[in-house]
């Protein structure tokens, strides 16, 4: 039967005619249903352990695929011959995959309980999650360099480079090639590992961008940082050297018992008492705590004069906050509150324009000629 198999036949992949001869209906239909579950384990894990926690689900994904390759391997040994594998590099290229994600799922599992061990827990809102820290950044990077010359050498073994020039010329173009883009990848690795060694950033602080945008750190990884812009409710991703070239202000670190001191500016005329100000903030403080705004109530607010300009004194309305994810929320809603009780006191809150005139800049109708 393998004559009638391998005659005439010296294409590189095997056609449907020869797959059908070696295995039966049942045993295509087995080896059908494993590649299908290889393809989609996460989406039916998914479905499934929705309410375990995400690294969990992520050992059960690579656990049915493991489990998958391997029923795949013992098939194909068991029913392709020796002669027909040998013509098609079946052994061969299951024994270079097999290899590859042995390693893979080694490294995974020993990242997971490496992270287990060193992670630090955290509680963020009701959940309470583990976040990655230095130590499990840097045990995580020294074995993925392990199985990862595990995985290089494997395969070389496995494509016939016996000798150690041939072996040594293969690894060496591979790091030729890490040489010369280390540029992409190493200084991010660097500036993360940096990053979580401060203990300055973590997954689930509040950080100010430069730009003003308030986002919360999602997930610190490997080469870039995740942020979720809390005001457009939408991800945004940071290489982690730009992250560390910026001035980023943690709102989730502040100094005083009091929380976060924040201070809104208000534009008020001449005309009106300091008096008549002070009255407006302290009444704006009294309606903000008997409604649902996330400021610390007990430490009241404090009214301070803060500039006075050519047309308006700016007023200072300070207040203080122990929930940074709502700062968003909480000035639009001091705000409103202070617009519908100026506009109660006839107190006007409209910013006057001043109009600079440059006595030395020529006419322009003089520029134009």
């Amino acid at each position: 039967m393998l004559d009638e198999i391998t005659n005439g036949n010296n294409t590189l992949v095997p056609n449907l005619q020869t797959i059908s001869q070696i295995f039966t209906v049942l045993e295509g239909v087995f080896l059908l249903a494993c590649l299908i579950c290889m393809l989609l384990a996460k989406y039916i894990i998914e479905y499934f352990s929705d309410k375990i926690p995400a690294p969990k689900r992520a050992l059960r994904v690579a656990g049915v695929r493991g489990i998958c390759l391997a029923a795949i391997s013992i098939l194909m040994y068991i029913e392709v011959p020796s002669e027909l594998s040998q013509q098609y590099g079946l052994v061969t290229a299951l024994a270079i995959l097999a290899s590859v994600y042995l390693c893979y799922l080694g490294n995974f599992i020993s990242a997971y309980f490496i992270f287990k061990r060193f992670g630090k827990s955290r509680t963020i809102g009701q959940n309470t999650i583990t976040i990655p820290t230095y130590q499990t950044r840097a045990l995580s990077l020294l074995s993925s360099l392990f199985f990862l010359i595990l995985a290089i050498v494997a395969i070389v073994q496995q494509l016939g480079f016996s000798n150690l020039l041939e072996a040594g010329g293969v690894i060496g173009v591979i790091g030729v090639m890490l040489a010369l883009t280390q540029g992409s990848w190493a200084p991010d690795i660097i500036s993360g590992l940096i990053l979580l060694n401060s203990d300055m950033i973590e997954e689930g602080d509040i950080l100010e961008l430069p730009n003003g945008t308030i986002a919360e750190v999602f997930k610190t990884k490997m080469f870039h940082t995740e942020l979720f812009d809390i005001a457009h409710n939408n991800r945004i991703m940071v290489r982690n050297t730009t992250l560390r070239d910026r001035t980023l202000s943690n709102l989730s670190r502040f100094a005083s018992h009091k929380g976060l001191r924040i201070c809104l500016p208000f534009n008020i005329d001449y005309q009106t008492p300091a008096e008549a100000v002070e009255a407006l903030f302290e009444q704006v403080g009294v309606h903000a705590s008997e409604q649902d705004i996330a400021f610390e109530s007990t430490h009241g607010i404090k009214t301070v004069l803060m500039e006075a300009g050519d047309h308006a004194l700016q007023w200072g309305f300070i207040f203080h906050t122990k929930a940074p994810e709502q700062l968003i929320d909480s000035k639009r809603s001091f705000t409103l509150l202070m617009q519908q009780e100026a506009h109660a006191r006839n107190i006007s809150l409209a910013t006057p324009l001043t109009h600079i005139v440059n006595l030395e800049a020529p006419p322009k109708a003089q520029q134009a000629l």
